[in-house]
């Protein structure tokens, strides 16, 4: 049992290693893929619980990450860039982002451990739950502090991880399966398909509701 904490806390840790390469990337292509490995990841997680407890729900998760969001969306937003586009966000500021980025990220491993002390005999609070909720956040904040379309869409799918990850502590497998599968749709064919081909980037904010 404590091996099988110990390799479903390392698959945390490389996603939440993923998040800050998302965070502190501005070429387009290393993104999208590293976005792909992403959720591969979570898809390896889920198929990894499947062969553990033998329930098909998780490797039906795992088949609908990886297809949907791992190869589908990866495939298309790299058929979006490709020389048309280019390959760069125009934004400044990456490096600072990343620092900032680095330090809430430790502040939250931090205050994470030290509720886990201060609570351990009263509370269960796995740590993969914690690095899920990190990845839920870094998600939330590549998709509000980047002006480009496509690392907004990539936070997005971040966002997606991070609530799949959660999901495995707090809801039920159908429901989890269900919600995956409905956010992966709307991010293929709604943002990968009609937002990004309007425009690549935007000046202003009230733009990326637009569409």
């Amino acid at each position: 049992m404590k091996v099988v904490e110990e390799v479903l806390y390392l698959i945390g840790v490389a996603v939440v290693l993923t998040t800050i390469y998302l965070v502190g990337q501005a070429y387009y292509k290393p993104i999208i893929r590293v976005q792909g490995l992403q959720s591969f990841l979570i898809g390896g997680l889920s198929a990894y619980l499947y062969f553990i407890t033998e329930r098909t729900d998780y490797l039906i998760l795992a088949l609908e990450i990886i297809s949907l969001r791992g190869i589908g969306v990866t495939f298309t937003l790299e058929q979006t860039v490709k020389g048309r586009y280019g390959y760069r966000e125009t934004v400044r500021g990456i490096a600072s982002l990343l620092v900032i980025d680095l330090i809430l990220i430790s502040a939250m491993i931090a205050v994470s451990t030290f509720f886990q002390r201060a609570v351990a005999s009263s509370v269960m609070f796995p740590e993969d739950m914690i690095l899920a909720i990190i990845i839920l956040f870094q998600g939330l904040a590549l998709a509000m502090l980047r002006k480009g379309t496509i690392p907004q869409i990539i936070g997005y799918i971040e966002e997606e991880n991070g609530i799949v990850m959660l999901g495995l502590f707090l809801i039920s497998l159908p429901l989890l399966i269900e919600t995956s599968a409905f956010l992966d749709v709307l991010a293929l064919v709604i943002l990968s398909y009609i937002i990004v081909r309007e425009k690549p980037e935007h000046d202003k904010k009230i733009d990326e509701l637009i569409g």
